[in-house]
């Protein structure tokens, strides 16, 4: 029965995104050759789990819209397959996308990270002699901290860029640069065998989940939820390994508090961006020969919320919603409202 449950979760989980079902193929793979080699057999939940992944995959790639992305048929999703044109994708979604979203925008997961990683750093440095490895953690940190700053000033004045058009080049490389010192502050400065192999599974994690986003296009937030947990779970270990008992007892205590503040907050915002959807949507229906299509607001924290006409989306909203495809659609940002 435990078996048929493993089988079964790694079958759902190869549908959610296509990143994530290629890992979790990736994943089962690796726990097999490992648990051969050092205990020369393998358990049959493991093999379970992979049996799921490989059936989710082969369901989820069967889909014929795959085929059109091969193809280059499909008019939503493109993969490249030159040479040259692969290194060019590779270097726009690297730079325009992934880096942002996968660690520039996450300020505030960026302080509790840096912040854990400086006192980590510290009592390293405290107890070591070792001025090479001291000099390491020490240039980890600073970058760490710069890091921290930059994006700070960044989030908080948007219109600024520090190298104008070249800016992008800098983030992504400063991003670059941060998770680097993130990896060798956690190689040099964790002496517990076990709990530093739980942290570089999670970091290599994040890249082997990042990497088949480096090729296709488009990508977007939701390609990036799985970095967010594996962040967190980062963070979760390296607070077990930092602190005792009693100081995870506050922590603790702490985190339901911020986690009560963020979540309204959120709350809030999606409650208003719901309020302004319905009343969207009842314009929209009422409608007879042309509406005004309004942008949601909190456009940041939504994706492709609008029905415009590129990718098909307008075609599939009034298919959706059985509107009257000859219904024209004009459409007002949001934002200029209050201007």
């Amino acid at each position: 029965m435990y078996c048929v449950l493993i089988f079964i979760l790694g079958f759902i989980s190869a549908l959610f995104i296509e990143n994530l079902t290629i890992y979790n193929i990736i994943l089962g793979t690796v726990i097999i050759i490992y648990s051969y080699k050092k205990y020369k057999k393998v358990a049959n939940f493991n093999v379970s789990y992979l049996s799921g992944a490989v059936m989710g995959a082969l369901l989820m790639f069967s889909n014929g819209t795959y085929q059109n992305v091969i193809e280059g048929t499909d008019s939503y999703r493109t993969i490249e397959t030159g040479i040259l044109n692969i290194f060019s994708r590779l270097s726009e979604n690297y730079f325009k996308v992934i880096h942002k979203e996968m660690i520039f925008d996450n300020l505030f997961l960026n302080i509790i990270i840096t912040g854990f990683l400086v006192i980590l750093a510290l009592r390293f440095i405290n107890k070591s002699k070792d001025k090479k490895l001291n000099d390491i953690l020490l240039v980890s940190v600073t970058i760490c901290l710069s890091y921290v700053v930059y994006t700070f000033i960044v989030t908080t004045n948007e219109s600024w860029f520090i190298l104008f058009e070249y800016t992008k080049y800098f983030e992504g490389i400063f991003s670059l640069l941060y998770f680097i010192s993130i990896v060798a502050i956690t190689i040099i400065a964790v002496s517990n065998k076990t709990k530093k192999i739980k942290l570089f599974f999670y970091l290599s994690t994040i890249i082997l989940v990042i990497l088949p986003l480096l090729f296709i296009t488009p990508i977007g937030s939701r390609c990036f939820l799985s970095t967010y947990i594996i962040f967190i779970l980062y963070v979760i270990e390296l607070i077990d390994y930092l602190f005792d008992k009693k100081t995870l007892q506050y922590t603790v205590k702490t985190s339901i508090l911020i986690t009560i503040i963020f979540g309204g907050f959120l709350l809030n915002v999606y409650g208003y961006i719901f309020t302004a959807d319905y009343k969207r949507n009842k314009n929209i229906k009422e409608a007879t020969k042309a509406v005004i299509v309004e942008g949601l607001p909190y456009s940041k924290y939504v994706w492709m919320s609008t029905p415009v006409t590129e990718y098909g989306l307008e075609r599939c909203y009034k298919a959706f919603y059985n509107i009257d495809p000859n219904i024209k659609f004009f459409h007002f940002d949001f934002s200029q409202k209050n201007n």
